[in-house]
């Protein structure tokens, strides 16, 4: 083929063609990078989104967290100081064996005891309650009331409580003693 072109210009239509070829590329590039930005942000804002919903789920369970491990740490230092008071108590230490050893030795030949029942249970301020519950049957009035001012004269008990009702008979009379003991 024929050159019809001087040296000096197929030189500078290579460049321009060059440049040309270039500018497409990087117009090409651009618009890529555009549309790619574009169809990234709504994935962007999704995942600030999810985020934030973790970090606030995340922050709910940690409160939740502490406000449990509060409530354990005071049932603990609450639990701490009943025990720290039970043994800084000055009082005697008295056994269960001498206890119910001591109602027995009280109760007299007109009493008979059938059962003797611990109770336990729980008021609404969270404190146990302890309860001794006698029961059984008395020959007669005047014993059963003798038995219960005596119980009621024992140094470990403070109060007893014995229902109206168990006065009904006068000679074999069942009985339901209960003795508040406070906490244990």
């Amino acid at each position: 083929m024929f050159n019809l072109l001087t040296k000096e210009e197929k030189r500078s239509l290579r460049k321009e063609y060059r440049l040309r070829l270039a500018v497409v590329v990087l117009w090409f590039s651009f618009i890529t990078g555009v549309l790619g930005l574009v169809f990234l942000v709504p994935v962007y804002v999704v995942s600030l989104q999810k985020e934030e919903i973790s970090l606030a789920n995340y922050r709910a369970v940690e409160e939740s967290l502490e406000i449990k491990n509060e409530e354990e740490l005071s049932l603990s230092l609450q639990d701490a100081e009943l025990k720290l008071n039970t043994l800084l108590d000055n009082k005697e230490e008295v056994s269960v064996h001498d206890f119910l050893s001591d109602i027995l030795n009280i109760k007299g030949d007109d009493i008979k005891i059938y059962s003797l029942t611990m109770l336990k249970s729980k008021e609404k301020k969270k404190e146990e309650k302890h309860e001794l519950m006698l029961s059984g049957v008395a020959a007669n009035r005047a014993g059963l009331v003798e038995f219960a001012n005596s119980l009621e004269n024992h140094l470990l008990i403070r109060e007893v409580e014995l229902p109206i009702s168990n006065f009904a008979k006068e000679n074999d009379i069942e009985f339901m003693i209960t003795i508040p003991l406070g906490k244990i």
